[in-house]
């Protein structure tokens, strides 16, 4: 998932005092914390499902083992997260304000979007029909995982060009699979100042996060089951509105808001989804799959408070939680600079590992841990040179071209 920037100015510290800091912008380095940590888990449930496909039977891995490929078997939460993300980072600057007005209006906004996210997109796109141009063995289904990026036609091509392979279930995965989530974010890009701040400008934001959760939910609900769209996941648009309101409540200065007890009843409805959520993922991880419309709200819900409640510990200096710290280390925020190129690159890395050890005969575990240990590692030092090479110029480009951006 593309990578929205926390680069607001000042260390927590110079944070803590909202007033001296008037009309700067806050640096969160917590959610590099939380991209790296996403993307890292991304990119293990994607190890453990090549290893765990139809090559390698999760009933064949010892307990620990198979308890360990459960553990890795929701890599599908981390999108969500992403976008949560996605719209508290682009609200924040605008909270800040009390302002629903885009900084250079948005001509200017989407070109900073276009200017972050496409370059290493296309150019991640570009390696991975090379890579499948190049190696023969990528080129055919060997009854894995990687089988469903393929064949590449010139359909999916095209779509993946213009973003729009989320579309439809013949396009969406294939290629590099983890693109399928750039497309709906870029496209949710184009709602926030089309629809999104136009209707929190007339009305409320509780009003504009309903109405993005029923656009979002409406096609489940309205379409018929041979039109079903449930794979393009529209309810993102809401969960990007639950990030938009995070942002905002974060800086609200109206007395429900603040109010220590309105704080505390959210904490216990936030606690009880939580424990709803994982319950019903721990009795039955094949509910997520079939009610991903409830579970990823829900999940995107509980980030959205996250957010608010580290934003105001931020800001009002007191102490933070371990959670909170742990996300702050100087390892997990190192992880989320290049987080982004290790969602776009880190696939086909794993698949080409994978299809290569076929020709190994090994038990299940040894599959596992080879592409848990080995091909991941390695997918993440692939993804820190692409970064290099690729996403960290573009970044200083994009720097120099919108400098009053949100990079």
């Amino acid at each position: 998932m593309q990578q929205t920037t926390s680069r607001m100015v000042v260390p927590a510290r110079a944070a803590a005092r909202p007033r001296a800091q008037a009309g700067t912008r806050l640096r969160l380095d917590v959610l590099d914390g939380i991209r790296g940590l996403a993307a890292l888990y991304v990119a293990l449930f994607h190890a453990a499902n090549y290893a765990g496909y139809s090559t390698t039977p999760a009933g064949d891995l010892s307990a620990p083992m198979g308890w360990l490929a459960w553990v890795l078997g929701f890599g599908t939460f981390a999108v969500p997260v992403f976008i949560v993300l996605s719209g508290f980072c682009l609200m924040l600057p605008l909270a800040q304000q009390h302002s629903t007005a885009l900084q250079g209006g948005a001509t200017r906004y989407i070109q900073r979007r276009a200017w972050r996210i496409l370059p290493s997109y296309y150019a991640a796109l570009l390696l991975s029909l090379g890579l499948i141009a190049l190696v023969p063995i990528l080129q055919a289904p060997h009854n894995t995982a990687w089988d469903t990026k393929l064949p590449i036609t010139a359909g999916s091509i095209v779509a993946h060009l213009l973003l729009v392979h989320n579309f439809s279930p013949d396009w969406i995965f294939k290629i590099d699979g983890p693109m399928w989530s750039i497309a709906i974010e870029w496209q949710i890009y184009f709602l926030f100042p089309a629809v999104l701040l136009p209707v929190l400008r007339r009305s409320s934001m509780a009003v504009t996060v309903g109405l993005a959760m029923l656009l979002g939910l409406l096609p489940h609900f309205v379409l018929p089951n041979a039109l079903n769209i449930d794979y393009t996941h529209p309810w993102f648009v809401g969960l990007f509105a639950f990030g938009m309101a995070a942002a905002a409540l974060a800086y609200s200065s109206h007395p429900a808001v603040a109010l220590p007890h309105a704080r505390r009843r959210w904490g216990r409805l936030i606690a009880l989804l939580t424990l709803a959520l994982a319950a019903g993922l721990a009795l039955n991880k094949q509910w997520m799959e079939w009610h991903a419309y409830i579970t990823e709200p829900v999940a995107g819900l509980i980030v959205a408070y996250w957010l608010i409640e580290y934003t105001r510990a931020l800001r009002d200096g007191t102490r933070r939680p371990f959670s909170q710290r742990l996300l702050e280390s100087r390892m997990l925020v190192g992880l989320g600079a290049f987080s982004y190129s290790l969602y776009l690159v880190h696939n086909p890395i794993q698949a080409l590992i994978n299809l290569e050890s076929l020709k190994l005969a090994m038990p299940a575990d040894a599959r596992l841990a080879l592409m848990l240990g080995v091909a991941t590692p390695l997918s993440l030092l692939c993804a820190y040179g692409f970064y290099l090479l690729v996403e960290r110029r573009c970044l200083r480009m994009n720097e120099r071209v919108t400098p009053d951006g949100d990079a």
